[in-house]
């Protein structure tokens, strides 16, 4: 029995390390998380390790959950005109893109045909589902 509330302590001081420093990483990001817990103070701390495990082993430990700190929010910049990084990003990249999948369709149809991979059926069939698409 002595082993396994020694291993209950070690879990315990991980435990209280662990939310530590988890609460020292919020505070330096300036998270605001639902989930942050309070610290305990040195005194509860002491008292925890100094203190008997309890009778019921199977209880799950509990956390109080604290009130994180509020951070004020910074200012949102209004943006007038796109600039030039998502100008390139959003629109330039998208037609090369579009252009280079056309392109290569095409080489692709060209070899099919030159192989009679697609026979005349095939390529009035393509030709007109072409037509109907564009039109439509």
């Amino acid at each position: 029995m002595d082993s396994s509330s020694g291993e209950l302590e070690e879990i315990r001081r991980l435990l209280g390390d662990l939310t530590a420093r988890v609460y020292r990483v919020e505070r330096a990001l300036n998270l605001q998380s639902g989930i942050a817990t309070e610290l305990p103070t040195a005194k509860e701390t002491s008292s925890l390790s100094s203190s008997a495990p309890p009778a019921d082993l199977r209880a799950p430990v509990s956390v109080s959950p604290g009130v994180p700190p509020k951070v004020a929010a910074a200012p949102l910049k209004a943006k007038s005109a796109p600039d030039l990084e998502s100008r390139i990003g959003s629109h330039w990249l998208n037609r090369i893109g579009i252009a280079a999948v056309l392109i290569g369709v095409s080489y692709f149809l060209k070899f099919a045909f030159d192989n009679n991979w697609i026979g005349p059926a095939g390529r009035v069939t393509i030709g007109v589902l072409t037509g109907i698409a564009i039109v439509i």
